[in-house]
């Protein structure tokens, strides 16, 4: 950890004992070796790490645009000894190229494109993007795990990747807060909407099973949805159906 980043995961972890708990254990069931999984906003590293010693068979491309962010994520790597994650410095989003994105030390997991209220002083890192549907077509790889935590940025992710998603049809983790995606113009029944028309059906986990969620309300206080393909994830989703 950083000791400045006070919102980092280790700390979670240290304060409150667990960190997305329901979502994490979620991944770890239904992810399988011989996977590919896309880690879009990896931070330090707890979902790349929590995937990759499910089994060495798992590869996983974490991506961390923010050099010293991307640092710890790969000490944490290290130091977990893991030789199946593949860091890439470099951000996701509809189009390749570079951007300024919005960085403060306090709280590197609040690193975005747009000003929405994080912490302590912001300062600009100029960063190079490219797009799901590049990077996976470039090295071949056909994901079954996508999960995407990158502060309002989602649906940018989702557009630069429609081809490899329809194709491959991952099962599909999104962070998705509306503070977050008004900053970008949209509203997070939009990227429900993208991938409703390929498709899938958005979910909420607890308690050992899926909840339906077809829309995002003003009483919606979940703020992790997982999308599930209704023809390719029928297996999944008949095992985490609530019991009637």
């Amino acid at each position: 950890l950083d000791p400045d980043d006070q919102h980092l995961v280790p700390y979670t972890l240290l304060n409150f004992g667990s960190y997305e708990t329901v979502e994490t254990e979620f991944l770890k069931t239904v992810a399988q070796p011989g996977w590919s999984v896309l880690d879009i906003g990896a931070n330090c590293g707890w979902y790349s790490l929590v995937l990759a010693r499910k089994s060495p068979e798992i590869t996983v491309h974490a991506f961390e645009p923010i050099p010293s962010t991307c640092l710890l994520l790969q000490r944490n790597i290290k130091l977990n000894d893991l030789n199946n994650v593949r860091v890439h410095e470099i951000g996701i989003s509809d189009k390749p190229g570079t951007l300024d994105f919005l960085y403060t030390r306090s709280c590197s997991g609040a690193t975005s494109l747009k000003q929405a209220g994080q912490p302590g002083m912001t300062e600009r890192v100029r960063c190079d993007v490219t797009t799901i549907d590049d990077f996976c077509h470039a090295r071949n790889i056909s994901p079954q795990l996508l999960k995407c935590d990158i502060e309002g940025a989602e649906l940018l992710a989702l557009k630069g990747g429609e081809r490899t998603i329809g194709d491959a049809k991952p099962i599909i983790l999104l962070e998705l807060l509306r503070k977050w995606s008004t900053r970008f113009g949209y509203h997070p029944n939009d990227a429900f909407a993208l991938l409703d028309g390929m498709g899938y059906d958005a979910y909420t986990v607890g308690f050992g099973v899926l909840h339906a969620c077809p829309e995002v309300t003003e009483d919606t206080v979940e703020t992790n949805f997982i999308f599930l393909h209704r023809d390719a994830h029928r297996g999944v989703i008949d095992a985490w159906r609530p019991s009637i």
